[in-house]
């Protein structure tokens, strides 16, 4: 016969296992709570139409519920569509002044503002030199917009190689480094077009 206590440390054991179990059922399902609310919401605030057009059908819940579905659906998805067209718009209108405002002189006007100077300088620390030559920066990003792996074969010596300037494309001294010293058998100096 068991005692007030066992009973009692069992009931804690269970309680504790239900609990943590409560948990995880928690973890699992709070990314899909949102989404779970949201259609609870649009099922209660739609669920009036629904009954009308059952009625309306002469009871027939299949057809009402195909109908009930395909007009939340335009409901939904037309306001969203338009939307994202206004913002697609905004970006595209956005985006043509940011090109024309990146001109010469405006991008030289904004790098002797002082805060980019000072930037500027602390990055020439951790760079090496002429990482930062504007005509440096867009002959490499022109240079890596070329190598597709589309083409034959290498056009330039230094694209033989996948250590180097465009094979570690992932950081930023790659980019300043233009030399490899992989299976050129020596350091070969990687010009870009």
């Amino acid at each position: 016969m068991q005692t007030k206590f066992e009973a009692g440390s069992h009931r804690v054991v269970l309680l504790l296992f239900l609990a943590v179990a409560l948990y995880a059922c928690y973890w699992m399902v709070k990314p899909f709570l949102e989404p779970i609310v949201m259609a609870i919401l649009i099922g209660l605030l739609a669920y009036p139409l629904h009954q009308r057009l059952v009625v309306a059908l002469g009871g027939r819940n299949t057809a009402a519920s195909l109908l009930s579905c395909l007009i939340l659906l335009l409901i939904i998805v037309i306001p969203t569509l338009v939307l994202l067209v206004a913002v697609l718009r905004q970006g595209i209108s956005y985006s043509v002044v940011v090109s024309e405002w990146a001109t010469q002189e405006n991008v030289h006007h904004l790098m002797l503002q002082p805060w980019v100077l000072e930037a500027k300088s602390w990055v020439t620390k951790v760079v090496p030199d002429g990482a930062l030559e504007p005509e440096n920066i867009r002959s490499r990003a022109l240079a890596a917009l070329r190598v597709d792996g589309a083409r034959s074969g290498p056009r330039h010596p230094w694209q033989r190689c996948s250590r180097c300037t465009l094979g570690n494309a992932g950081s930023v001294a790659s980019l300043a480094t233009p030399s490899c010293s992989n299976r050129h058998g020596g350091t070969v100096t990687c010009a870009p077009c």
